[in-house]
């Protein structure tokens, strides 16, 4: 009796068992498939992120998963250095936050993995310096026999201030190293230095280097023997642009610093831009109390260029001499336009997506960016996948300068050319926009909602636009690391701006459709800066004499001890090197202008170019500033490719697999 009680017991045990190994090895067999948006960069001594998601092999719906992320040296084999665990949950989503340790710099691999399953993704990250040095002096300019007082402000990625050892050298015109000192910063993340400059020294431009552990900066300065300003000269004109047949029309002011005005002669010379800078009128004339009102002739023809907006260049030269015989000069850039209007157009995605809508603000402004209310002719041609052309034609009138207009994009749309002009004048603009690659035909497309400038605190709304009804996962960027992190089953996404957004920050949104290939879109977006330590300063008197006592007051609203640092310079100084710098600035940026490339090849005969056709997934998440790493099960397309045939004869695509 004892023996068939034991049995009894024994056997429902065992069949307990076998019915419940089937199940356990049911739940163990449903596998995962992973995305994870990380940075490119990971910085030492700060918090960064990722956003990971985790949906069923089998039917793409969110399964929870148990993550660890991990950081491993490239070429070194093991588990590395746990950065973070934790579960996706039953959403399937979780943002991952942790700081960065104290590793070597270099590459290292970001390794995602699933505690119990074989289930593993990986991405190639660098591991980076996060110091930004500034370099700070009392002024731009000095002469020998003078001391040169400066600071160097150490800020990480977060722009807070931190604690470092630096080293500070200071070089002359020659490049002979004549100053270094070992400083370490102050708890706001300042360190002092000064020199004092021998009266025999090299002249010309000296250089300053701050250099850290962790990241350097350089800063030019000018040593001259130099003779300060008597007077200031100021080149006034009623706006800073001018018609191409209009002439040219100013007042030159002169003073002196103490405040008397000068009486001397003026001369203006005007140069236009034509591939080079050539002077075509002069004017001379004496100064009355301080002041003369000049004319010039119209420029009539110069180079406009893409660089500047199709605007032309016309700078002024302008020379006083007093009757002392004291020369100071002052120039002044002024924009040469065509038309008296500047049309913009501003779409609200870098790219086109086939089947979704497309807005676009369409801006109407003078050439000194003043807003004018215009009528606005759009047309608009979508090249299609056969090599035929779809034209589309709106009107729209701006009102304060801006009006939006809404554009249906086919659904065979490779590309799309929109040309905006101006009713009655010769004002137009035109812009290209590819289409979004997608090897399945699932796109998102993405538009703000709510007003365009925001503030920390605000609320934005976006709404999102997709071929296929997905769950929408989103994550907001900034500072090369994810803010912010969500996911959607609606049409709209909201959230409320957070410090770290300031000043730019960009919305990537994207879903994962029925097919397991991914669809992306990004947005940016600007973050007013606020003033968060509010400065004043006072004088206990509003003019002095030379040996007077000036009593200067300053408050900080910031609420906590706050660090200032104050500059007293003669204005002249300022003025001096205004006057020395002030050309070669203007070169400096015209260079940058006018020296760009602007002809266009186009060879006659058939050619087949292997060109790229459209965005991919992957390239908008790499212009985000973020990296996607996935699952090999998952797709992200990049940019397709094909030839483009009869290339300079207007032939049609022809798409390659």
């Amino acid at each position: 009796m004892r023996f068939v009680r034991k049995t009894s017991v024994i056997i429902p045990a065992l069949l307990f068992v076998q019915l419940l190994s089937p199940a356990l090895l049911t739940v163990g067999a449903v596998s995962a498939e992973y995305i994870m948006l990380a940075p490119n960069r990971l910085y030492l001594g700060t918090e960064s992120s990722v956003s990971i998601s985790s949906l069923s092999s089998e039917t793409g719906k969110p399964i929870d998963r148990r993550i660890v992320l991990s950081l491993v040296e490239i070429g070194k084999s093991g588990d590395g250095i746990t950065l973070f665990e934790g579960r996706t949950g039953p959403d399937g989503h979780l943002i991952a936050r942790f700081g960065v340790p104290d590793v070597k710099k270099g590459g290292y691999q970001l390794v995602l993995s699933s505690p119990g399953t074989s289930e593993k993704i990986s991405g190639e990250v660098t591991v980076a310096d996060s110091l930004t040095l500034l370099i700070e002096t009392d002024k731009p300019i000095y002469k020998p026999g003078q001391t040169i007082y400066g600071r160097v402000l150490a800020l990480n990625t977060e722009l807070k201030p931190v604690e470092v050892s630096l080293n500070v050298s200071i070089s002359d015109a020659k490049g002979t190293k004549i100053f270094k000192s070992d400083l370490t910063t102050n708890e706001f993340g300042v360190a002092s230095f000064k020199l004092a400059l021998a009266n025999e020294l090299n002249l010309g431009t000296w250089k300053i280097l701050a250099s850290a552990k962790s990241g350097m900066s350089t800063v030019d300065i000018r040593v001259e023997k130099y003779v300060l300003p008597k007077f200031d000269v100021e080149v006034i004109t009623a706006r800073d642009w001018f018609l191409v047949d209009e002439e040219i029309t100013g007042e030159i002011k002169a003073n002196y610093f103490f405040g008397k005005p000068v009486d001397g002669i003026v001369e203006v010379r005007a140069y236009k831009y034509l591939a080079e800078w050539e002077e075509f009128a002069t004017f001379r004339g004496q100064l009355e109390d301080g002041s003369i009102i000049f004319d010039l002739p119209q420029a009539n023809y110069l180079a406009g260029t893409l660089g500047s907006g199709g605007l032309g260049s016309v700078m002024l030269n302008v020379s006083v001499i007093d009757g002392a015989g004291h020369e100071e000069m002052d120039s002044k850039l002024l924009k040469i336009a065509a038309s008296p209007t500047v049309v913009q157009i501003i779409p609200s995605s870098e790219t086109v997506k086939p089947g979704l809508p497309l807005d676009v603000l369409v801006v109407t402004e003078t050439p000194g960016g003043e807003s004018l209310d215009k009528k606005v002719r759009i047309d608009v041609t979508d090249t299609l996948e056969d090599g035929n052309t779809r034209t589309e034609t709106k009107t729209k009138n701006t009102f304060g300068g801006l009006a939006t207009v809404d554009l249906n994009v086919p659904k065979d749309c490779t590309q799309a050319d929109i040309k905006a002009r101006v009713d009655g004048e010769s004002s137009e603009v035109s812009i290209n926009l590819p289409s979004v690659y997608s090897p399945g035909g699932y796109f998102i497309h993405i538009k703000q909602t709510s007003p365009g400038e925001v503030g920390v605190g605000d609320p934005l709304v976006f709404e999102v636009i997709s071929t296929a009804k997905r769950t929408v996962y989103y994550d907001v960027v900034a500072g090369g690391k994810t803010i912010y992190s969500g996911y959607s089953t609606q049409r709209l996404i909201s959230f409320t701006v957070t410090p770290d957004m300031v000043p730019k920050a960009k919305l990537v949104a994207y879903v994962i459709n029925p097919n397991m290939e991914v669809s992306a879109d990004s947005i940016p977006f600007d973050v007013e800066i606020g003033n968060p330590v509010g400065l004043s300063a006072s004088f206990s008197t509003p003019t002095s004499a030379p040996g007077d006592t000036v009593v200067v007051d300053l408050q900080s609203s910031a609420g906590v001890a706050t660090m200032i640092g104050i500059s007293i310079v003669d204005e002249s100084v300022y003025a001096l090197n205004e006057g020395r710098l002030n050309l070669k600035q203007i070169f400096d940026e015209l260079e940058k202008i006018f020296m760009e490339p602007q002809a266009e090849a186009h060879p006659e005969g058939e050619m087949r170019l292997w060109v790229p056709l459209g965005v991919g997934a992957a390239d908008i998440f790499e212009e985000a500033g973020v990296q996607v790493i996935t699952s090999k099960q998952l797709e992200v397309p990049s940019a397709g490719y094909g030839f483009w045939d009869d290339f300079g004869r207007g032939g049609g695509m022809v798409l390659e697999d």
